[in-house]
């Protein structure tokens, strides 16, 4: 009998002396109380902050080890417990990345993306690395209200309300805060003038009408493309993809996208950083040469089969730039 309680003694000790308790307080950095603050010790213990940011978490494990404090809009901390009963006072810091500083047309001055009175959408250069698309670019078609206009590989336009094509007007495309529209055609020119992904830190779409205070041509919306700041985005880095374009009439061809970053902080007050891109690719090849009054085709009455209608004076190809054309204007060659 006495050596069953024995060993009931020893399991029972062993089990309170596994019995790790860890409390504390979280704040943030004027020292307010975050309610509702996760502490999480692993996939199967964790708890919550009460109203004045206290809590108390007991886990059945020894030190050390690591407890994670977080809360939405805050960077998580990590804390490592090395003994039983220890007391934390945890200080969370904002949040650059959720809380980042855009400049919205309602006011035009600088304001946090959750306070903005406006609709922003917002897509980082974490929405990008894990983007699907052939570049950043394409993939904003992921964001509400946003559909994506082609016109080949290096020519693409966001549409933001429902009616658009790749002469964008309407559309205000600003990189660093520069308005990037092409000199004479009157918008921007998408992604064919703009920053590599290499070097995009946020993009910021502002869509509808609550752009135009950024003036008259921004009638359908404007887009913050903003690049890495070089005194925080520091080091060498280079990207490199292939891939093959297809089309029945261009066939198969290579398409290569290259490019490099370099920058270097040097004093707390000067910074500087280089990007070189270089894309190379084969596009599709216009050579639909049917007649867009007749794309069955056109005949001459008595002449049996259909003729070629790049000879009848009212053609109007497909493919063909120009309204009427004169009879033997063309010389094509299928």
């Amino acid at each position: 009998m006495k050596r069953i309680l024995s060993m009931i003694a020893v399991l029972f000790s062993t089990m309170i002396i596994a019995q790790t308790t860890v409390t504390g307080t979280v704040a943030d950095e004027n020292n307010n109380p975050i309610p509702g603050a996760n502490v999480v010790v692993d996939s199967m213990n964790g708890t919550v902050a009460d109203f004045d940011g206290n809590f108390s978490i007991s886990v059945d494990q020894l030190p050390p080890f690591t407890v994670t404090v977080s809360s939405v809009g805050f960077d998580t901390v990590t804390l490592n417990v090395t003994s039983s009963n220890l007391n934390f006072n945890v200080t969370l810091t904002e949040s650059q990345n959720l809380l980042d500083e855009i400049v919205i047309s309602a006011s035009r001055i600088a304001e946090r993306l959750f306070e903005s009175p406006v609709t922003i959408e917002k897509f980082d250069y974490q929405d990008i690395a894990q983007s699907t698309g052939p570049d950043f670019y394409s993939s904003l078609e992921g964001l509400k209200g946003v559909q994506i206009n082609s016109g080949g590989l290096f020519l693409q336009q966001v549409n933001t309300r429902g009616f658009s094509t790749v002469y964008n007007n309407g559309f205000v495309q600003l990189v660093d805060g520069m308005n990037n529209e092409a000199p004479g055609l009157g918008f921007s020119a998408g992604n064919l003038l703009g920053i590599h992904e290499l070097d995009i830190q946020s993009v910021e779409l502002m869509p509808g009408a609550a752009s135009a205070l950024y003036g008259a041509n921004a009638t359908k919306g404007i887009l913050f493309m903003n690049s890495k700041n070089p005194f925080d985005f520091q080091g060498v880095s280079a990207t490199y993809r292939h891939g093959i374009t297809s089309q029945e009439v261009a066939g198969e061809n290579d398409y290569y996208d290259f490019a490099f970053r370099a920058a270097n902080k040097f004093s707390d007050k000067f910074a500087a950083k280089i990007t070189v891109s270089y894309q190379q690719g084969e596009d599709w090849h216009a050579a639909d040469y049917r007649d867009i009054n007749s794309l069955r085709g056109r005949y001459i009455e008595g002449v049996p089969g259909f003729k070629d209608p790049r000879n009848f004076p009212d053609y109007d190809g497909v493919n063909v730039y120009g309204d009427i054309a004169p009879l033997g204007a063309f010389a094509m060659t299928d």
